[in-house]
């Protein structure tokens, strides 16, 4: 078998001065394995971060304290994302899914209705026409979100509600219990309702606009439902029914 002689390589070792720096005194089958690693087109001379935030681009490294969705495979820095310390501890212990901003916002199109996603739309530039549909629409706004724990999407929630003004948000899957307190999950602009089961799944929700008056009717609750019937006054109109989410 004739030597392979490494002045061979030299035209694909400029492209990559590490494998260059190793080339000189291997052996052939080291120096056919390079040539391999060359040609198929598999080396990137500048590969940039790893893991690079969702939210401000910067590399997640393994001495940070950092959180992935569970939706897009995006790692986001804890100060990134609005997580308390103790949100993030109880994440880290637990199979509860996280999603970061851009997976909880909805995907409308105008005439409301869900669209799927498109890869060529910047998410950026569908958060903006979102926000512009909702703005721009008449009436009231409804919405509903499956949480799968409240506590852990609560910030992501208040900025949903700030940015979009939706007027009646239905929860489900709150996963909340008597130990978690009102105060706790309060909303500026917006009334609680809610019917909880355990910190293990279940539960529903309502948050509804100070815009309105609500109150939740009990009587029309049915057995071995989670559900919540809604007393909503509109202006100027009679009150409307609204029932939350039905499990």
């Amino acid at each position: 078998m004739t030597s392979l002689d490494s002045r061979c390589l030299r035209p694909y070792l400029k492209r990559n001065r590490a494998l260059a720096s190793i080339a000189g005194k291997r052996s052939l089958a080291c120096q056919l394995v390079m040539l391999g690693l060359l040609l198929s087109g598999d080396i990137e001379n500048n590969p940039g971060p790893r893991y690079p935030c969702g939210t401000c681009s910067k590399p997640c490294r393994c001495n940070q304290r950092s959180i992935c969705c569970d939706s897009c495979d995006t790692w986001h820095h804890l100060k990134c994302t609005d997580l308390s310390d103790i949100q993030f501890n109880d994440l880290a212990s637990s199979d509860v899914n996280w999603l970061c901003i851009k997976c909880t916002l909805p995907k409308l199109d105008d005439s409301s209705n869900v669209v799927p996603d498109n890869p060529t739309i910047d998410s950026h530039e569908r958060i903006k026409d979102i926000q512009s549909t909702f703005r721009t629409m008449k009436g009231v706004t409804i919405a509903h979100l499956n949480t799968r724990s409240l506590p852990h999407k609560l910030d992501d929630i208040r900025i949903l509600l700030k940015d979009l003004a939706i007027d009646v948000l239905t929860l489900s899957e709150t996963w909340l219990d008597n130990s978690v307190e009102n105060s706790e999950l309060h909303i500026p602009g917006y009334t609680l309702l809610k019917n909880d089961r355990n910190r293990h799944g279940g539960g529903v929700a309502c948050y509804v606009s100070h815009r309105y008056q609500a109150f939740e009717v009990p009587e029309l609750k049915v057995e071995n439902t989670e559900s919540l019937w809604i007393n909503f006054a509109l202006p100027h109109t009679k009150p409307i029914l609204i029932m939350g989410p039905l499990l």
